[in-house]
């Protein structure tokens, strides 16, 4: 099972059909896009159509996309090579809906649960990101029978290190020794103010503590923390500029079911031409998943 989630920035533009070929000449069997708008979420249907990715829904049903401004007009997309069913965004209680895009997947290997998500950046939207974090932890922090999947833009983390470690945005300010620790408070532009160990640790536990439900970083199940490519250019899926330096990013994410068993997992840096962020792809040779998965993970 081959799967593919990209941040395709701004709806597309007109590079919607290279991006569509692209994916496609991967020969992959679920497609996730992230940053899809109402206005190009057709035109993205009728791509895939053609093509045997057929099975297609998106985000904005669970919203009024006509209202939606700002970078609240992107929303997410998936494209399945086998028959899928929509599972009702609200079900998150997230604060944007259409950021968060569920489905069941009805593959060869069971059902697969999946969900794509666009997680909003802090800079310009405050604490309205680690809201976002905190219901997809509050969602997903359960053991089931089933194989699942969490995948998409996390705009985290800001650093990680060789031990395993990371910086997540709410470890923004230096110490005396020059470490960056976690602040009391932050006020965002809103107004809201709550401390920023609740930033924190919202962040930690999407992008660790879900592994103690199933739901573990495939990248680095197959490019662990301290091996010799570690910090290079291949880690990084988005590139931020700071002061005129060009910093590396790994903010795209797939989490996924143990038994689902990655084989291969890439950040395809070559169509980094046709967006600003690489898609992520991952090769899975699944398991049947016919035990409790608590019970399989102790075994």
């Amino acid at each position: 099972m081959r799967v593919i989630s990209w941040n395709i920035r701004a709806g597309g533009g007109n590079r919607k059909a290279k991006l569509v070929d692209a994916v496609i000449a991967r020969n992959p069997d679920v497609v996730t896009f992230q940053e899809v708008t109402p206005g190009s979420v057709e035109s993205f249907r009728e791509l895939f159509r053609t093509t045997e990715l057929a099975h297609f829904t998106h985000s904005f049903p669970c919203c009024n996309a006509g209202k939606l401004t700002g970078c609240r007009r992107y929303g997410e997309l998936v494209a399945s090579r086998w028959p899928l069913e929509q599972i009702a965004s609200t079900s998150f209680g997230a604060p944007w809906a259409e950021k968060v895009l569920s489905i069941d997947l009805k593959s060869p290997h069971g059902r697969v649960e999946l969900h794509s998500v666009h997680l909003p950046n802090g800079s310009s939207n405050g604490w309205t990101k680690v809201f976002m974090f905190e219901a997809i932890y509050k969602k997903l922090a359960r053991n089931v029978r089933h194989h699942r999947m969490l995948c998409g833009d996390f705009n985290s983390p800001l650093q990680e290190m060789a031990d395993g470690q990371i910086r997540t945005c709410g470890q923004d300010t230096r110490g005396s020794d020059g470490q960056y620790m976690i602040g009391e408070w932050w006020r965002d532009k809103q107004g809201r103010k709550f401390p920023e160990e609740r930033w924190d640790m919202a962040e930690r536990q999407v992008l660790q503590g879900l592994r103690r439900y199933d739901l573990g970083d495939v990248f680095r199940a197959k490019h662990p923390y301290g091996h010799e490519e570690f910090n290079g250019e291949k880690e990084f899926s988005y590139y931020t500029n700071n002061r005129g330096k060009r910093i590396g990013r790994r903010f795209d994410h797939i989490f996924a079911s143990h038994l689902l068993e990655v084989v291969e997992c890439e950040y395809l840096q070559e169509l980094w031409e046709l967006s600003d962020h690489a898609p992520i792809e991952a090769l899975f040779a699944p398991k049947a998943a016919i035990r409790p998965v608590q019970q399989a993970i102790l075994q």
